[in-house]
């Protein structure tokens, strides 16, 4: 990821970088960063998580979000991000497609909440329920 200093310039990390420069990170770096993921090296799926057994927080996962981009980001990002979605597209159809997938007995999931309010685009308001 780079990014052209500001016209005033830059100071990272103790180092000033003058106007017109570009200043890159490259993702391995950022992948890597202990500031951003605990213990990088390990596989831990339960740091995407809250709740998940471990400590993990609301503002730990929203950190590991935030330093995540698998397809870069900005106008140089990844040629194959259209192509990698429409294929998550797909899968997720043809799944619906193939199997019967039902809620679990007693799943009150994606009956949203009684509480909820939309705003509409003309200013009014609609209660969900």
């Amino acid at each position: 990821m780079h990014r052209e200093a500001f016209a005033s310039g830059v100071t990272v990390n103790g180092y000033h970088f003058p106007e017109g420069v570009e200043v890159g990170v490259p993702h391995y770096a950022l992948d890597d960063n202990e500031a951003c993921y605990p213990d990088p090296f390990e596989f831990k799926p339960s740091r995407w998580l809250v709740d998940s057994g471990e400590v993990v927080t609301k503002e730990s996962v929203q950190l590991v979000q935030s330093a995540f981009s698998a397809f870069s980001i900005g106008p140089r990002g990844c040629l194959g991000k259209g192509v990698a979605y429409m294929e998550m597209f797909v899968v997720r159809a043809r799944m619906m497609w193939l199997f019967d997938i039902r809620l679990a007995e007693g799943s009150t999931l994606g009956e949203g909440y009684p509480t909820l309010v939309w705003q509409k685009g003309d200013g009014g308001k609609a209660r969900i329920s």
